[in-house]
């Protein structure tokens, strides 16, 4: 009898510990919806902290804090929160809200092609759920317009990469046309200075020649004769008698001239 009465107070004391930890769980989680209702999700978070504390498996503290950290823009944490509940919660409506919430969390991370799905998903939980139409629409167009953003970007960057191309590619022509002209003024130069070496060659050559022709005379007059081949004596005659010839030709003119001229009488009147 002593035992079992014992055993009834036992679970009598343990179902009091249990009222009494869910009581308070429950005062938390009102004191932290006051809060939150008043904007102070500071004091909101550590209420529902302190209802965690009595109980770590209250989705409905869990739930709250999600939302406290989405209106705190702790939006990451907050997705982290709602993805956990989305797929561990088993009320479909609940799910749906959790979904919703996670794409609420997704869309203000600008990452619209996920929050896209999460939307969708809480539409096949809840397909009357308005606001999750609405978000949804919102979502798309907002991929869309990223898409269409990224494109352009992609395009101007092709562009930039092309036109940096072209410019490099230009500055290369203009290198190698830069260098075919050094090469070309290189080689005018070389060809100038073998004409100017050959022309200088030839120069010395006909030095050369001239000086050997004039010692070559030399050393013909020197021996006695013209540069003709003539001897000194056979130059001597021949010029004797071309003198003798030019002095009979002279004479012969000056002859012809007086009968020419002749002596003019004057004519009386």
């Amino acid at each position: 009898m002593t035992k079992s009465i014992f055993s009834i107070f036992l679970i009598l004391f343990l179902f009091s510990c249990l009222d009494s930890s869910a009581q308070m769980e429950r005062r938390h989680i009102r004191s932290g919806n006051e809060s939150y209702a008043e904007g102070n999700y500071d004091k909101a978070s550590e209420e529902y902290m302190k209802a965690l504390d009595k109980n770590k498996a209250s989705k409905e503290a869990i739930f709250n804090m999600g939302n406290t950290l989405y209106k705190q823009g702790q939006y990451k944490e907050s997705e982290a929160i709602f993805a956990q509940l989305a797929q561990s919660e088993t009320d479909t409506l609940k799910r749906a809200e959790n979904f919703y919430n996670l794409g609420n969390a997704l869309f203000q991370q600008k990452r619209y092609e996920d929050a896209v799905k999460a939307y969708k998903n809480s539409l096949r939980l809840n397909p009357s759920d308005n606001e999750a139409k609405f978000n949804l629409a919102y979502a798309q167009e907002m991929l869309k317009k990223d898409n269409n953003q990224d494109n352009q970007n992609n395009q101007n960057n092709q562009n930039n990469q092309n036109n940096q191309n072209n410019k490099d590619n230009k500055n290369n022509q203009n290198q190698n046309d830069q260098n075919n002209q050094n090469d070309k003024d290189k080689n005018d130069n070389n060809d100038k200075n073998n004409q100017d070496n050959q022309n200088n060659n030839n120069k010395d050559n006909q030095d050369k020649d001239n000086q050997n022709n004039k010692n070559d005379s030399n050393r013909d007059n020197e021996n006695g004769e013209s540069p003709g081949g003539m001897s000194r004596d056979e130059a001597e005659r021949m010029l004797d008698l071309m003198q003798g010839e030019e002095d009979r030709t002279s004479d012969k003119v000056n002859r012809d001239r007086a009968r020419a001229v002749g002596v003019r009488n004057e004519k009386n009147w």
